[in-house]
Order: C-alpha cells, then structure tokens, then sequence
C-alpha cells in the first residue's frame, strides 16, 4: 500500500487480507468475492481498493466496517458459445472471464485500466459510473497494467511479444514496444517515468525508454521471468523467475 506499512492479499476464496509488513502479521479482512481474486490495486491514497473477479471489477472502501464492495463496474464482455455479448441489459445466462489485471492512474487515482483474459481492456472513470472506454484492437490476453506517473498513458504486458501503450483517457493507441519473442509477462515504470521494464517468457529483462521506444538494455536470464519491479529510487530493478530466484540489476544512468 502506498505507506510502505501494509501489503494487500488477495486469495483464491475470494478474501483480500491486510498485513503488516514489519511484523508479517495479518491486520484485517477488507472483503470477500465470490471467487479468485486475480488482480488488485489501490488508489494513490490508500483509502479504496479495486479488486478483479469474473468480468467484474469492485471497489472496496478501506474504512467502511462493512465487508462489501462500495461500487461494482460491469463493463466487461463475457463469452457465451463463444460469441461475446455485454453484461448490460442481458438476462440470459453467460459466462464471465476474469479480470487479471488492474492499474490506477498513480496521479490523482480517477482512472483505472482493467483487462480480461478474455482479451478486453477498459478505462474506467472510478469516480463516477460513466461508461467505459474500451481499448480497440486488443485481441491478445494482458498479463499486467502500469500507468505512467504522470497518468498520461497505460502499458500492456501483452502475449504478442509486446508491451502495448495506450493514451489516457481517450484510449488512443501509440506505438508498442517490440522486442521480445515470446509472450510479454510484467512491466513496470521508473518514478519519473523515463524508463520501462519488461520481462518474458523469453527469460530476457529489456529496459524501454519511452520518449523513443528503443530498447536500451537487455538482460538475459537462465529461466523464464514472471514478474519486475522497480525501487522507490528508481535505481533498484528486481525480477523474479519461476524457480522462485530473484534477480537484483542496478539501472545505471545514462
């Protein structure tokens, strides 16, 4: 959580836990879904939580005493047979794909991009129930969401081998960041953000800057790398790999 304090859990019976992160002990439970909670996030002020379940995503007031979602966004699709139909005004019986990945705009906290498995990606106004804006021309499954410091544009850790960036929050499409060979598994930005971190199922690291989109740095690792993140210094880079080792690389300036 942005304190620094706190880490948020969210488990496959569908809790999401508060802990402390000094004493390694659980504070609370926030809320419970109905199922697997596979994407969560927080607002730049600690005070809400969005949370992805099966086409939804729900927004949890960290204060309120009552373990419910505040507001339920239903914007995306669901598949049934195959064909995708929208869960506004349908009262047949569907199947929703779940949300694997959320990002608020680390700004003011007002937007919020989600994607489905089902390969849909929406922009959401989480301060007020306005439709949302679906990004055209996504196709693939995303594994991960950053939003720009600045909260001017959304990245996309993509299974086409790229990490896609979108404009924010008209949902424009910019030119994606092309490199990897294998499908695009995390992506995380510098705190000013000058620079991108991507990592794949490709076992490379590669370093973005995102004023030209050139690939600036490349580390080549001996296993298949799930996740990144980048220091509050934005010096620091960690990976980690699905043997469970972390790797520690140093972002020296350039």
């Amino acid at each position: 959580m942005p304190n620094g304090r706190h880490l948020l859990v969210g488990l496959d019976d569908g809790r999401i836990d508060k802990w402390d992160v000094s004493t390694r002990g659980k504070i609370e439970t926030i809320g419970r879904q109905n199922n697997w909670v596979r994407a969560i996030a927080v607002t730049p002020d600690g005070q809400h939580i969005l949370t992805g379940a099966q086409g939804l995503v729900l927004v949890w007031d960290v204060t309120a005493k009552e373990q419910r979602p505040q507001h339920v966004f239903r914007g995306h699709y669901v598949l049934k047979h195959g064909t995708e139909i929208s869960t506004k005004g349908s009262s047949e019986t569907t199947r929703a794909e779940p949300i694997v990945a959320i990002a608020v705009s680390p700004r003011d906290g007002k937007l919020a991009v989600s994607a489905s498995l089902d390969g849909t990606v929406k922009i959401w106004d989480i301060t007020n129930n306005t439709e949302p804006i679906t990004l055209q021309g996504e196709s693939y499954p995303v594994s991960a969401i950053v939003v720009t410091p600045d909260g001017q544009q959304a990245l996309l850790a993509s299974e086409d081998k790229t990490v896609k960036i979108w404009s924010l929050p008209d949902g424009r499409e910019r030119p994606s960041l092309e490199g990897h060979t294998r499908e695009v598994n995390a992506v995380a930005i510098t705190r000013k953000g000058r620079y991108a971190i991507s990592v794949s199922d490709d076992q490379m690291l590669k370093v973005w800057e995102l004023t030209t989109g050139h690939n600036i740095a490349t580390f080549y690792s001996d296993e298949v790398l799930r996740t990144c993140a980048v220091a509050p210094d934005g010096v620091i880079i960690v990976a980690a790999g699905i043997s469970g080792q972390i790797h520690i690389l140093r972002l020296e300036a350039s």
